[in-house]
């Protein structure tokens, strides 16, 4: 079994939600426990989010998810659609699988 931390990166490229306004990412679905090469489940959802954590329904921003470096097993790849669109807000990742058993894996999500 592995377990599956959560961490966030400032965004990097296109700003989601508009000029002069800051952007944000929240995991708001957070990964239960899996295992190696099992998808994880429930699927993770990270949420664009203005100033106030309201979620930027006319974002069409496009989330990657990625281990971060050094949490986790050495070498461990996240498979799976690890970039999705942003709808309503929201990028749901439902296929994600990490290939290799460990614990204190943190994900990272920019966009």
């Amino acid at each position: 079994m592995l377990t599956c931390g959560l961490a966030l990166t400032t965004c990097q490229g296109e700003d989601p939600t508009g000029p002069g306004i800051p952007p944000r990412l929240a995991f708001t679905v957070e990964p239960g426990l899996a295992a190696a090469g099992i998808a994880i489940s429930p699927a993770i959802q990270v949420t664009v989010q203005d100033e106030r954590g309201d979620a930027v329904t006319g974002s069409s921003a496009l989330i990657t998810l990625t281990i971060t470096d050094g949490t986790g097993t050495p070498g461990a790849v996240l498979g799976g659609s690890v970039t999705r669109n942003v709808t309503g807000g929201v990028a749901t990742f439902d296929d994600l699988v990490i290939d290799k058993v460990g614990s204190g894996y943190t994900l990272s999500a920019t966009a």
